[in-house]
């Protein structure tokens, strides 16, 4: 995970979010004690390989790890070619 996920959930109480509904979006203290955004209850994460806006590598790894939509729920079409098995 990216440190900016990390670091943004522990700069404010409420992240702050735009495009999504705000009672969506929460935290959750890691058994590290640092906090992680979450979206409609389940932590957010970036994909290791993920380096531009909007990349999708990690979608569907594994058959565990999706991209989320605005409403929270996973989306489990693949995208076109921007897939990578991963590690």
């Amino acid at each position: 995970m990216r440190d900016s996920l990390a670091a943004a959930a522990g700069r404010h109480r409420s992240p702050k979010v735009s495009g999504v509904a705000a009672s969506l979006v929460g935290t959750v203290t890691r058994s590290d004690g640092t906090k992680q955004i979450t979206l409609a209850g389940s932590p957010l994460y970036y994909f290791a390989n993920d380096a531009q806006p909007r990349d999708t590598k990690g979608q569907a790894v594994g058959g565990i790890w999706w991209v989320v939509g605005a409403n929270g729920q996973k989306i489990t079409t693949q995208a076109s070619s921007n897939n990578s098995s991963g590690y």
